[in-house]
């Protein structure tokens, strides 16, 4: 369980709106209580390291949070 628990194994996004913001920061939050030590990400914060070809190593699990389903297309193609 310890690879798990190291900095940034674990990765939430959030969706375009302050709501999905708001439920993945809950959601790290959660985790952290629980001994993980995740990385909360914006979609606009992920696209921009993408586009900048920065490189994800030890990321063991990827959460979204999108709970706006009427924005969530273009995000999801973005992301995979």
């Amino acid at each position: 369980m310890a690879e798990w628990q190291t900095e940034g194994a674990v990765v939430c996004v959030s969706g375009p709106s302050p709501l999905d913001e708001l439920c993945a920061g809950l959601l790290a939050q959660t985790l952290t209580h629980e001994g993980f030590r995740p990385q909360l990400l914006t979609a606009a914060e992920l696209a921009s390291a993408q586009f900048q070809g920065k490189e994800f190593t030890g990321v063991k699990l990827v959460c979204l949070v999108m709970l706006d389903v009427g924005r969530r297309g273009p995000y999801l193609k973005l992301i995979a």
